[in-house]
């Protein structure tokens, strides 16, 4: 679980990365064709639709994960890399996105 400000604690950040380097093969950005990525400094969160105000409702934690050329950014369950038990945790979506970790290299 992110620290209190949403930034991946650093063993969360080994385990994410070791993850993509077992279960993932850098593939091109669909905007540039480029194979940098980057991992986010933090964790994401998405709105969940099923309210009325998407606001105040219900989210669902993402790893983010930057194209470091043109910035298209992939998101990636936390829960299936076993990061989070339950899809329900949020934290605060107005945290700042601290410095970057570079995922993967191509090209």
């Amino acid at each position: 679980m992110p620290d209190d400000k949403g930034d991946w604690l650093p063993e969360e950040r080994e385990k994410i990365l070791k993850w993509f380097n077992e279960n993932t093969t850098p593939k091109e950005c669909t905007f540039c064709g480029t194979r940098a990525w980057t991992l986010g400094g933090s964790a994401g969160l998405l709105p969940c639709l099923g309210g009325r105000n998407i606001l105040l409702g219900p989210t669902i934690p993402v790893v983010l994960v930057f194209c470091s050329k043109c910035a298209h950014i992939e998101f990636f369950s936390p829960v299936l890399m076993k990061l989070l038990t339950d899809e329900s945790t949020t934290t605060d979506a107005s945290k700042k996105v601290p410095a970057e970790t570079e995922v993967a290299s191509g090209q």
